[in-house]
């Protein structure tokens, strides 16, 4: 599959994420609120999404500049967007698994592969070197 496709296909699920993630979160302040009676669940909902949207602009992404520190990718590595296609796919499995918790799912979801790249990488650096030989040695008898 190409590159482009990919990235597409990543964007689209990070869009769905961001709606699996928002009525999550938006649940559980506007339940508070409605339960109580403080709010009627219109006012609650238009409060919800007008805050939301504001706080981004006020409070810095601290969860994420932690977790960009942690994870160290080269974003010209076109592996890089299978990696963040592995988070968001694995957020939202945990999203719908268990409130909260989703960003560090994520990560799990993209150390596992990685992980398993690494741990499988001598192996195929031996293959490869063998194969290597094997061409080689199928030259010098000719």
């Amino acid at each position: 599959m190409p590159i482009e496709w990919v990235v597409v296909m990543t964007v689209i699920i990070a869009f769905g994420f961001d709606v699996i993630n928002g009525f999550h979160d938006s649940a559980n302040s506007i339940a508070t609120v409605v339960s109580t009676r403080v709010l009627k669940p219109r006012t609650a909902v238009f409060w919800a999404a007008f805050f939301n949207f504001v706080a981004m602009f006020v409070f810095a992404p601290k969860v994420a500049d932690t977790i960009s520190k942690i994870v160290k990718v080269n974003v010209a590595d076109p592996a890089f967007v299978y990696v963040v296609l592995c988070g968001l796919i694995g957020a939202i499995v945990w999203a719908f698994e268990v409130d909260g918790f989703w960003l560090t799912f994520g990560v799990l979801c993209v150390g596992l592969p990685v992980a398993v790249f690494i741990a499988t990488l001598p192996i195929a650096l031996a293959q490869a070197m063998r194969a290597i030989a094997d061409v080689g040695d199928t030259v010098a008898a000719r």
